[in-house]
């Protein structure tokens, strides 16, 4: 009986996908695509290739699921012994790490030179093993997508805020019936803008001529503020709700729940719903965070990318990720010893996200 091996394929899908997994608030199910056809390319070309030197579909699997689990693992492991020293040692280096991958494969293909018998069962495991293994990250991705649909479509999933509001009851104006008096609200986030004394002690960067043009447009500058929150969803649904996040949840808050999750607090906020109701149109602009992106507003601004440029335009923000938990890390090591023709490909990710701003 012919046996089919498939795990070489899948193991080379899971690191993509997992990555996808870990990230899918912050990033497109698009961005990913590519990453996952080059690594199941990858995956193919060496079983071709060890397919003509073993001659035998066992070995040749195994040792292509080998070299894949090397390749996709070595910027992980690399993050986490690059700080290592041993006895004086430092072990944490690519030579060493290299070196160490290369031991490891030598190691696998005399192993593998002769067939056996037993290493039909090993493969038929791992084929079971490896479905398994994919099924988790498409689980948690196809969840989170479905709670996202679920959250936009239905916008209830927290409790009204009942704080007073005597911005608009109080003014003796009815602003209902003379939308055009009203003025351009613009609400802006700088998103991790540290404020002006932790820039100067702690990076030593003075922005003072910035805070001072600021002050100077008539912009109040809060000195040695502190957010409530440690989250921009969590900081955000707050201030666009007028009430404290707690309030908002209800009894649906739990420690283990994603912040993400709470997106559409953010969407279908009370500011956005009493601004609808005296008639402005609300106009926004992509953020490349999902949970913080008015899709469904009047006015939605996008940085739009075509199927071509999805396809053969440069690195986007996941892919330059993905590219540095593998060897790949190592171009980003010797990034100003590359040609510049690379170092533009390898920040490509942050021009798009300048690009998107601008």
């Amino acid at each position: 009986m012919t046996r089919r091996y498939f795990f070489p394929i899948v193991f080379s899908i899971y690191p993509a996908l997992s990555l996808l997994a870990t990230n899918i608030a912050q990033v497109e199910l698009l961005d990913s695509i590519r990453s996952i056809v080059v690594s199941m390319l990858f995956a193919i070309l060496l079983l071709g290739f060890f397919q003509i030197i073993f001659r035998d579909s066992i070995r040749t699997s195994l040792l292509t699921m080998i070299v894949v689990l090397l390749f996709f693992s070595y910027g992980h492991v690399y993050q986490q012994v690059m700080g290592t020293w041993i006895m004086g040692f430092h072990i944490g280096r690519h030579r060493y790490l290299l070196l160490f991958w290369f031991i490891i494969l030598l190691l696998s293909a005399f192993w593998l030179r002769k067939p056996r018998e037993y290493l039909h069962e090993i493969g038929m495991t791992l084929n079971i093993t490896s479905v398994v293994l994919i099924l988790i990250p498409i689980i948690q991705i196809g969840a989170f997508e479905g709670r996202s649909l679920d959250l936009n479509a239905s916008g209830s999933s927290f409790v009204e805020s009942e704080t007073p509001i005597s911005i608009l009851e109080n003014d003796g104006v009815d602003h209902r019936s003379a939308p055009t008096d009203l003025p351009d609200i613009y609400y802006i986030i700088l998103d991790m803008y540290t404020r002006q004394d932790v820039l100067e002690n702690t990076l030593k960067y003075d922005n003072s001529y910035f805070i001072s043009q600021l002050e100077g447009l008539g912009f109040f500058i809060a000195s040695c503020s502190r957010s409530n929150y440690d989250s921009t969803v969590l900081s955000l649904g707050s201030s666009l709700n007028l009430d404290f996040f707690q309030n908002l949840i209800g009894d649906d808050y739990s420690p283990t729940t994603s912040s993400y999750s709470y997106g559409s607090i953010v969407k279908n906020s009370r500011i956005r719903k009493i601004l609808e109701s005296l008639h402005y149109s609300i106009i926004s602009i992509e953020s490349g965070f999902s949970p913080t992106q008015w899709s469904n507003a009047k006015f939605y601004l996008t940085y739009s990318k075509s199927i071509a440029k999805r396809a053969f335009g440069s690195l986007n923000p996941y892919e330059a990720m993905f590219l540095q938990t593998t060897p790949g890390i190592l171009l980003y090591k010797n990034y100003y010893k590359l040609p510049s023709v690379i170092r533009i490909g390898l920040d490509s990710a942050y021009t798009q996200h300048r690009e998107r701003i601008l």
